[in-house]
C-alpha cells in the first residue's frame, strides 16, 4: 500500500512520480522559451498522427526493420524493479512502438502484460510482402511466460500530488498558523499549529503545501488554476479548533500559511499503456518539475493539452524547439547610422526529447520526460513524435 493524497475540496489533480511518500522533486524556475505561440509555418515540423491500429499491435516491415536496436538482446528476462519504458529502450529505437511491434500471433497479446521471470525475444517471421519465390522477414518481440506476480508497471509505481489547484479551493484549505516556538522557518519535529482540520484524527497525515504562483496556458492565456510545491509532512497529535501537530518531513522550507491536504494510504500503482497519438498534437511546457531524486536525471512536465484535445495517460509525445534566430554570418544589413548589422535568419524546430503522459486533466496533463538530447525548457514544443 503506498500513500496517495485526497482532499475535501476539488482539485484539478495532477501527478508526480514518486517512490516512496518522501517526495522530493520541486519546481525549478528553468529559463523559458520565448516563443511561446504555436508555430502553423512550421507545423509540419512537429510530428505527424501515427496511422496505424493499436488493437492489432503489429508494425509494418518496413517500420519493423527500421526499429530494432543493432544492441538489442538475444533474450532478456524480465527482472523485478525493470520498467517497461526501460525495457522499451532496451529493444527498440523508438520505444513508443512497443505496442506495434508486438507479434500479434503469439498466445500473450497485450504487449503491456509482463511479469518479473519473463522471457522476451526477438522472432523474424514472414511478413505481409513475401510473395512467391521471395521470403520477407520481419522482426518482433515474443514472450515466454515464466514470470509470476504482479507484472512491471509503465515506469514505477505513481504517487498523485495535486500541483495546480483552484484558486477558490486552494483559498478554503487547511493551512499553518503558527509554530509553538513561534519560529518563521519550521523545521523536523517542530509543534506547530493547524486550523481546518479539527474533524482529523490522532495520527493522521498532512501533506504541504505552498502557493507559487498562477497558471495560464500559454497560447489561449486561460487561467488553469494555481500552482502550489510539496514541502513537507505533519501528523495530528491533538484535534481541536486549532489542531495541535507535528512536522515529520521537511523537504523544503516550511512557513505559516502553507496549505494542507490530506493523505490516504490506497494503492497507486499506474498500469497504463504507451500508445502513440492517432490525431494531431501540438501545444506547450507550461511548467517543468525536477524528477532527478526521484528517477534519475529526468524532469516532470506539465503541457497545456488535455483530455478535451485528445491526450490519454500513456501518448508518447515528442519535444521540440521552438523556431528561433540566429545572425547570417555573411549577410549585412545598415542600420539608421549606417552601421553595419547582421541580418537574422530564422531556424526551424527541432525534436529535442521524448515525454510520456501519465496523468491527464480536462485542460492539460502531466508527462515524464523519458529522453532529452538537450535541456528542455517551459515554453519548448510537444507534438506527434
Amino acid at each position: 500500500m503506498k500513500p496517495s493524497v485526497s482532499t475535501s475540496f476539488s482539485f484539478i489533480s495532477a501527478g508526480i512520480l514518486c517512490s516512496t511518500l518522501a517526495l522530493t522533486g520541486c519546481s525549478t524556475q528553468y529559463a523559458a522559451d520565448k516563443t511561446s505561440a504555436v508555430d502553423t509555418e512550421y507545423d509540419d515540423y512537429y510530428g505527424l498522427p501515427f496511422r496505424g491500429n493499436h488493437q492489432h499491435f503489429g508494425a509494418s516491415s518496413s517500420i519493423a526493420s527500421n526499429l530494432i536496436r543493432q544492441s538489442a538482446p538475444k533474450r532478456y528476462t524480465v527482472k523485478k524493479g525493470d520498467t517497461l519504458w526501460d525495457i522499451s529502450r532496451m529493444f527498440l529505437k523508438q520505444p513508443g512502438y512497443w505496442p506495434e511491434i508486438w507479434d500479434k500471433n503469439q498466445t500473450i497479446k497485450n504487449p503491456h502484460r509482463i511479469y518479473p521471470g519473463d522471457v522476451l525475444y526477438i522472432h523474424y517471421g514472414k511478413n505481409n510482402g513475401s510473395t512467391a519465390g521471395t521470403v520477407k522477414l520481419s522482426p518482433s518481440i515474443r514472450v515466454e511466460r515464466n514470470g509470476k506476480g504482479k507484472p512491471i508497471s509503465m515506469f514505477e509505481s505513481f504517487l498523485t500530488w495535486p500541483r495546480i489547484v483552484d484558486k477558490d479551493d486552494l483559498s478554503s484549505a487547511p493551512y499553518i498558523v503558527a509554530a509553538k516556538d513561534a519560529a518563521i522557518l519550521i523545521e523536523n519535529d517542530k509543534t506547530v499549529y493547524a486550523k481546518g482540520i479539527s474533524h482529523s484524527q490522532r495520527g493522521d497525515t498532512y501533506a504541504i503545501y505552498h502557493a507559487i504562483k498562477e497558471i495560464k496556458d500559454p497560447d489561449s492565456n486561460e487561467l488553469l488554476g494555481t500552482q502550489i510545491d510539496y514541502h513537507g509532512l505533519l501528523t495530528v497529535t491533538q484535534p481541536n479548533t486549532i489542531t495541535s501537530t507535528i512536522i515529520e518531513k521537511s523537504d523544503r522550507e516550511i512557513r505559516r500559511g502553507d496549505r494542507l491536504i490530506r493523505v490516504e494510504d490506497k494503492p497507486t500503482e499506474l498500469d497504463i499503456e504507451m500508445r502513440l497519438p492517432t490525431t494531431k498534437v501540438r501545444g506547450t511546457v507550461m511548467s517543468l518539475y525536477d524528477a532527478e531524486l526521484i528517477i534519475g536525471q529526468r524532469m516532470i512536465a506539465i503541457i497545456n493539452r488535455g483530455a478535451r484535445d485528445g491526450i490519454r495517460a500513456g501518448h508518447v509525445l515528442g519535444v521540440y524547439t521552438s523556431p528561433r534566430l540566429a545572425d547570417d554570418p555573411y549577410e549585412k544589413r545598415y542600420g539608421k547610422l549606417h552601421n553595419e548589422k547582421p541580418v537574422s535568419v530564422k531556424l526551424p524546430p527541432e525534436r529535442i526529447g521524448t515525454m510520456v503522459v501519465y496523468d491527464v486533466n480536462q485542460h492539460y496533463s502531466y508527462a515524464l520526460v523519458t529522453k532529452s538530447d538537450n535541456a528542455v525548457k517551459v515554453g519548448h514544443k510537444i507534438g506527434n513524435p
